[in-house]
């Protein structure tokens, strides 16, 4: 229900009576003059903005303003007309929520008296393209009003208003109009006509062509591609590429040979792919891209080689694998291998198995990678390579055993969580390594008490650095942080100086995430090399990252590798959460020899930090990293004008020879500075057995005199210069007895 004014009963010149409730109450009616251009605002909810036929307001409403405070501009009135038979004053508005008609004088009140003239601060596009047709432009500024109009001026003169319904009133601040440039270039202006008859100065809008920039090839690839009667992809990597771009080549012998359309693919304004059949013609060709706007690139060459050489096989990585009814990597080296090349495996049991084309990724020339699933058929395998140009290698080699990996499969854990299982019930569950944390978190992170208990029980230790699940998406200086804490809690907990350490992937990494991953794997090897750096994680990352050569070992966990596992891992998370000598576990198998473990015979080694104090008062030697129980010597050698005083644990030996506790120790050496003597006019006086010196009248010190009796010539009160070697010499004696001579050390404070 609308909110009208109360309807007086009875009027006089200065008062009107209201009925509120059941109360007759008097009250001071103050109306504020509206005249056209103001603008207004509501003073109570809801307004209804209602059309007016004939001297009565509609009983419907167009509009409701539901917000005390709505601002509009008053575009036309006043009007008289009823409303349920009662008679009103009423103003059109343009309202800045949209709304446009009649409102009720009453429930309006001036905010600004006369509205201000329209602005344009800017129109978009500018240029915009030469169309028959409708384009949206956009007119930004200020003051715009409800019912706005728009004039144009094209390039040579004249008017064009706009129309209507191709205008859209979005605010006072911006009008959208549909325009129609009817491809006529040059420069246009604009200006809005507000309804209350203001109208804004004039901006300029330019017509023309938007001129694309040429496409340019930057390489193809491959630049080199085998003879063959028969199609190969080309791909052409460049900018500025358009869809329905085509293709010229030159072959060797000169001419010219267009683009196929139904061979040819836009990936994209940087890449196109086709399938050229170079019908086996050797030489130099070249390529040229034609956008459809009738711009060329220049060209750009690729080889077809007279003959191709035959590929070979160097290796295949692994050399022994892990039987497993599941995909491992197998990575084949070797020279002239082709894109296109496929595979041929022979079993243990004879017979011939291909290669799938969705599991053999083309790396270069020189190595294919293939996802084989041994089926856990273990024996001698063969693999070979066979070019799309027909020729193939020879025969090469690898072993499916249960000692893949080059070693005899491990049983080993990792855990977290306190408890801790117990190291003795873990060697008797079989068990023969610990994977422990060095995350900079002392709830779970090893400790020197720890690793000395697993290794007294003969168990190797592996270490993992893992802050948050997702820390290596922090990138290259979270690798340098990370590392640096790994390096200072393996060193705490007694690791060997040359440790090695994985660090944690613990997510569902994706192919958008490597390069980020290799990042930060590239910050931890900047401080402890790449070949003790190792990678833990699912099966894609573990991959991308052996591939990438980012890391020198890799743990791969089941989680996230959809029964994949390649085979070039060294450690293989298996089971979570499962609860071995009264601790909860993962267990892991190890692969080889080595697989990044602190050797449970490794000699604990500890650091014996040796330091001085202060910093500038000497030198000191003897610190380092040594194994517990050795015997060290150190030792203290004090600046010049400075005295070593002793160590820090009370010992005064210099040197000292010192015997290297578990976790390490730290000597401090204490210097301090040697009496400073300053040659000064000092006052002596004798009293009794006590020598009182003073300096310029202030008391320094008093000296007790043995044989005291020799100085009593000196009389009681005596002047003496003090030289720079702390001797001082009477002037004068009292009683005329032989000069006397003493000596005092003067301490400067």
């Amino acid at each position: 229900m609308e909110s009208l004014p109360l309807v007086p009963l009875k009027s006089a010149l200065k008062y009107t009576f209201y009925i509120v409730g059941v109360f007759l109450v008097c009250g001071l009616l103050q109306v504020s003059a509206i005249t056209i251009g103001d603008l207004v605002q509501t003073t109570t909810s809801p307004v209804l903005v209602r059309s007016i036929t004939g001297g009565v307001a509609n009983p419907t409403a167009t509009g409701t303003i539901t917000a005390v405070g709505t601002q509009g501009t008053v575009v036309g009135g006043p009007q008289s007309a009823t409303l349920s038979g009662t008679m009103h004053t009423w103003w059109q508005v343009s309202w800045d929520n949209g709304y446009y008609g009649w409102s009720v004088a009453e429930v309006l009140a001036t905010v600004q008296s006369g509205a201000s003239a329209p602005s344009i601060t800017s129109v978009s596009p500018s240029p915009m393209p030469p169309l028959n047709g409708n384009q949206t432009l956009n007119i930004y500024g200020n003051y715009f009003q409800n019912g706005a109009t728009l004039a144009f001026v094209p390039p040579e003169g004249g008017t064009i208003l706009s129309t209507a319904n191709k205008l859209t009133f979005i605010s006072s601040t911006q009008i959208s109009y549909q325009i129609n440039n009817l491809s006529d270039f040059g420069a246009w202006t604009v200006k809005v006509n507000n309804p209350d008859g203001q109208t804004s100065g004039t901006a300029s809008f330019t017509v023309g062509p938007v001129v694309a920039s040429a496409p340019s090839i930057t390489s193809v690839s491959p630049s080199a591609m085998p003879p063959l009667n028969g199609n190969q992809t080309l791909i052409i990597h460049g900018n500025n590429f358009q869809n329905g771009a085509t293709l010229t080549f030159v072959p060797p012998e000169g001419g010219t040979i267009p683009s196929a359309a139904s061979k040819l693919t836009f990936i994209s304004s940087t890449d196109l792919s086709y399938l050229i059949n170079n019908l086996s013609d050797s030489g130099t060709w070249t390529v040229r891209v034609n956008n459809p706007d009738g711009q060329s690139s220049d060209t750009a060459s690729f080889t077809v080689p007279v003959v191709a050489s035959s590929p070979s096989i160097a290796s295949v990585s692994p050399t022994s694998m892990p039987p497993l009814n599941g995909n491992q990597t197998l990575i084949i080296n070797g020279n002239n291998f082709q894109n296109g090349a496929t595979l041929t495996f022979v079993p243990p049991e004879g017979g011939t198995i291909f290669s799938t084309a969705t599991k053999l990724t083309f790396i270069s020339s020189a190595q294919i990678s293939y996802q084989i699933n041994n089926l856990g058929d273990s024996g001698t395998w063969t693999v070979r390579v066979n070019n799309p140009d027909g020729q193939s290698t020879g025969t090469t080699s690898f072993t499916v055993s249960p000692t893949g990996g080059g070693g005899t499969i491990r049983l080993g854990v990792d855990y977290a969580f306190q408890p801790w299982p117990s190291p003795s019930g873990l060697k008797s569950a079989g068990y023969d390594f610990v994977i422990r944390y060095v995350g900079g978190s002392s709830s779970k992170d090893i400790s020197a008490s720890e690793a000395q208990a697993l290794q007294a029980a003969g168990l190797d230790i592996i270490l993992i650095y893992e802050d948050t699940a997702d820390r290596m998406l922090s990138g290259y200086n979270a690798g340098v942080s990370d590392a640096n804490t790994a390096l200072m809690q393996a060193t705490a907990a007694g690791a060997p100086q040359d440790f090695f350490c994985y660090f944690a992937c613990d997510i569902d990494a994706q192919p958008s995430d490597q390069t980020v991953i290799n990042a930060y794997l590239d910050g931890a090897a900047s401080v402890l090399g790449v070949s003790r750096v190792g990678f833990y994680g699912g099966y894609g990352p573990v991959t991308r990252v052996l591939d990438a050569g980012k890391a020198g070992k890799a743990w791969q966990t089941f989680a996230w590798s959809s029964g994949n596992r390649d085979s070039r891992i060294s450690l293989y998370q298996s089971q979570n959460e499962v609860t071995i000598a009264g601790g909860i576990c993962d267990i892991n198998e190890g692969y080889g020899d080595d697989i990044g473990q602190w050797r449970a015979s490794a000699v604990s080694r500890f650091a014996v930090v040796v330091q001085a104090n202060p910093s500038n008062g000497g030198t000191v030697t003897g610190g380092g990293r040594y194994a517990v129980g050795s015997q060290q010597q150190i030792s203290a050698t004090p600046a010049a004008s400075w005295t070593f005083e002793g160590w820090s644990d009370g010992n005064l030996q210099n040197p000292r020879t010192i015997t290297v506790p578990a976790n390490g120790a730290t000597y401090t050496a204490t210097f301090t500075p040697q009496p400073s003597i300053k040659p000064a006019i000092l006052a002596v006086t004798i009293s009794g057995t006590t020598l009182r010196i003073e300096m310029n009248g202030t008391s320094q010190a008093n000296y007790v005199l043995q044989g005291s009796i020799d100085l009593i010539t000196w009389g009681d009160v005596q002047t003496v210069t003090m030289g720079a070697d702390g001797t001082a010499q009477g002037i004068s004696t009292t009683f005329g007895a032989p000069l006397k001579f003493f000596r005092v050390i003067h301490r400067q404070y």
